[in-house]
């Protein structure tokens, strides 16, 4: 039996079993109780067994002072390290639908039933496959084929929308998670599931109280076509354009974010249009800041003879002030976040970025003002996001675009 050793020497020797663990090549697994370690003195290899529960070595360390040496700890660190990294790989519960819930995505048969697990990268991957046609194939989640694991992508997007910008990221995975990518990689990734996540949000009807407020800021947007914006120093030609916001009063559900170049009439009514598709019922009121360009959009957007009257509430004046406190508010939050972005690149990036604030504020960002709810959870869509939200959101989004193909 190995000899204890004072906690000095001890230490010595498993400093140095971990400087041998961390060489390549320098540890063989012959089998489950069988290993050969290279000798650092660069003299062949010494072999290390397990017998009655305990390590034991060839090297002379081991055999003229019958204490565990610096071999037997690099084992046992070595087992240690394979057994941590096939425990986060491959023994995490499969959460996969049932086979019923299932049609072949070839012949869409629902004759389906499990078929093994495939194990790769992200871990295990549930296999089904179908009894008419023999088809065998995996449940696309959102991040079929992709080369990092889903909760990669999805932590680049949360840092994101908290405010990091693409080349911190990018350092972040490469320091926490050994995972080196370009900013310009994490880019693709926020412009790819904003429009999988868009698709499907837009698609459900929120509880909405019925009144509305919008409000319009300046954002830069670097490869856009100038104009003209004034100020102490005089009229000055800049990259900007103008984020539109209209969003619900009670929930603080954001029905529409639309990016354009001007102020007028047709902008105005564009992101009306974009709200009223997600309206189930008819606003009670309109809440703006007096800009003209909002009256002439409401009152062709929801001006009507029939049926109730819609109020269209200008908020100016200091009468007024504070009602339309809250969408103003929400703008502040999207210049927390505007400020991280250097200015958007163009405008098709710019409203690509808009729509992924909207989704994250909808449905992944908890409020303090709704009691640490989100205002999807609030308008009644609760759908639910455990976990990993961006995740969770995806893979929902992702199941659905695949029942409907």
């Amino acid at each position: 039996m190995p000899q204890p050793l004072g906690n000095k020497v001890e230490n010595g020797r498993k400093l140095r079993g971990l400087a041998i663990v961390a060489q390549a090549g320098t540890i063989n697994r012959i089998d489950s109780n069988t290993y050969s370690v290279k000798s650092q003195s660069g003299n062949g290899w010494y072999q290390v067994t397990k017998e009655n529960g305990e390590w034991r070595c060839e090297c002379p360390d081991f055999v003229n002072r019958g204490v565990i040496c610096k071999h037997c700890y690099a084992v046992n660190c070595s087992i240690t390290l394979r057994d941590s990294a096939l425990s986060q790989n491959f023994s995490r519960p499969l959460e996969v639908p049932e086979p019923n819930a299932l049609s072949c995505e070839r012949c869409g048969s629902t004759e389906v039933f499990k078929r093994g697990i495939r194990r790769n990268k992200a871990g295990q991957v549930q296999r089904f496959c179908c009894r008419v046609c023999g088809n065998r194939f995996v449940i696309n989640e959102g991040f079929l084929k992709m080369r990092n694991d889903g909760k990669i992508v999805c932590l680049a997007l949360d840092l994101y929308f908290k405010g990091n910008s693409f080349r911190k990221i990018a350092d972040t995975l490469s320091q926490f998670y050994g995972v080196k990518v370009e900013h310009s990689t994490i880019i693709r990734w926020l412009q790819k599931y904003v429009r999988i996540a868009k698709a499907f949000v837009d698609d459900l009807k929120p509880e909405l109280s019925g009144i509305y407020h919008v409000d319009e800021m300046v954002v830069r947007v670097r490869k856009t076509e100038p104009m003209k914006i004034g100020n102490k120093y005089g009229i000055q030609n800049e990259n900007f354009a103008w984020l539109w916001n209209l969003a619900d009063h009670d929930t603080r559900f954001l029905l529409a974010s639309r990016v354009s170049k001007r102020r007028n009439v047709e902008d105005a009514r564009a992101v009306f249009q974009d709200a009223k598709k997600l309206m189930v019922k008819r606003p009670l009121a309109v809440v703006h800041d007096g800009l003209h360009t909002y009256n002439e959009a409401f009152n062709r957007e929801f001006y009507t003879n029939n049926g109730p009257r819609i109020e269209n509430v200008r908020s100016v004046g200091q009468r007024d002030e504070g009602l339309n406190q809250m969408v103003e508010r929400l703008n502040n939050t999207v210049r927390d976040r505007e400020k991280t972005f250097r200015g958007m690149d163009n405008d098709k990036s710019a409203q690509i970025m808009a729509d992924g604030m909207r989704i994250n504020y909808n449905f992944i960002r908890p409020h303090m003002g709704l009691d640490g709810k989100t205002p999807a959870q609030v308008a009644g869509l609760d759908l639910p996001l455990q976990g990993i939200r961006w995740k969770e959101l995806i893979k929902q989004a992702t199941l659905k675009r695949e029942a409907r193909a």
